[in-house]
């Protein structure tokens, strides 16, 4: 569907979303990573031909797989609530945009602290490594 939104051929891309949507629900099922990168996909394509319901309904159902399968602190749950918020907004629907955005930044703030730490952590073992190189060294010579 991709090309042919390029193309501005929306249609023909809305098409295109359905029919891998489909596919990816019969060989994947609904609870897979791609089902819910299709139906992300799909809430895309009636966005752009201005169908903002259907938009809203696909992008939930994104959010929701990717809460099923990741959880509520990750980066693509966070990816999907940003679309979800942009929804809302296309709707009118600001308080629902606005709590959207409101998750997206306290799980950044998360995610943010989580690989703080772990990199914290790193450094802590490559510290500890090296003295002990240098220890081995010393005891060499």
């Amino acid at each position: 569907g991709l090309s042919y939104n390029q193309l501005g051929k929306k249609e023909e891309a809305l098409n295109c979303d359905q029919k891998a949507l489909q596919l990816r629900l019969k060989l994947l099922g609904e609870k897979h990573e791609d089902t819910a990168w299709s139906y992300n996909n799909l809430g895309n394509r009636y966005e752009a031909l201005g169908n903002d319901e259907e938009a809203l309904k696909c992008t939930l159902k994104a959010v929701e797989i990717g809460r099923q399968l990741f959880g509520d602190k990750h980066s693509k749950t966070t990816f999907w609530l940003k679309n979800l918020a942009i929804k809302y907004r296309n709707l009118g629907k600001q308080e629902e945009a606005k709590m959207c955005e409101k998750e997206v930044e306290e799980i950044e703030k998360f995610l943010a602290s989580k690989q703080c730490k772990s990199k914290k952590e790193e450094i802590a073992v490559l510290n500890a490594i090296s003295s002990q190189n240098s220890c081995l060294f010393f005891k060499l010579l």
